[in-house]
């Protein structure tokens, strides 16, 4: 049901962060530092129109995440970031009118392999869940509900060292979401949004 999955999410957060707790030695990466923060800029990618004519535009937004190691080669990550997307309809005489704004809040728990190749480049690929609330909305949006997604997310990306501690991040994320858009108890639409998500930022290793 979809009460249990605010409360079913954090939990899957700390367990799977709390795996390599007892792995310090065989986690800890050249640098002997098993933690990683990143925080950095995103664009995510717009929707499809859906057949009531609503299109969820492309936004921007800040992330951030943090990661643990698990091993020489896994890791377990949980990011999460801030989007604003502007909402439009598209009516039957092809004209297109904004109808609000929604902020979401995507989060992502994560499964990574990290391969070692050696050097200060360190690629990683990554399959999890994700979880995606809507926070804020504006416009005609506000007097509507719109619910969380629940679904899947993938990630690739890179890191290169700048320094020990310091490295800067490219990262390329899809994950599934497909919220429903309510007035009261009738639907009156389903958005497809499924973004691509690419970000750059920075990182510190702890």
């Amino acid at each position: 049901m979809p009460s249990s999955i605010p409360r079913s999410f954090p939990a899957a957060v700390a367990i799977l962060l709390a795996l390599g707790a007892g792995n310090t030695g065989s986690a800890q990466q050249g640098n002997g530092t098993p933690w990683t923060f990143r925080t950095g800029a995103l664009l995510s990618g717009s929707s499809d129109t859906s057949l009531e004519g609503y299109k969820v535009l492309s936004g921007i937004g800040l992330g951030a995440g943090v990661r643990r190691n698990i091993s020489s080669v896994l890791s377990a990550e949980f990011n999460a970031a801030v989007v604003s997307r502007e909402v439009i309809l598209e009516e039957v005489s092809g004209d297109e009118a904004s109808v609000g704004s929604m902020e979401t809040l995507p989060m992502n728990l994560l499964a990574q392999v990290r391969p070692q190749l050696g050097g200060g480049v360190h690629p990683y690929g990554g399959v999890g869940l994700n979880f995606t609330p809507v926070w804020e909305k504006t416009g005609a949006l506000d007097s509507d509900d719109i619910a969380p997604t629940f679904g899947v997310a993938v990630r690739f990306g890179v890191d290169f060292d700048l320094s020990r501690t310091v490295l800067l991040n490219l990262d390329l994320g899809w994950n599934t979401a497909e919220p429903d858009i309510e007035a009261g108890d009738v639907r009156i639409t389903t958005i497809t949004i499924n973004p691509l998500t690419l970000s750059a930022g920075v990182g510190f290793r702890f």
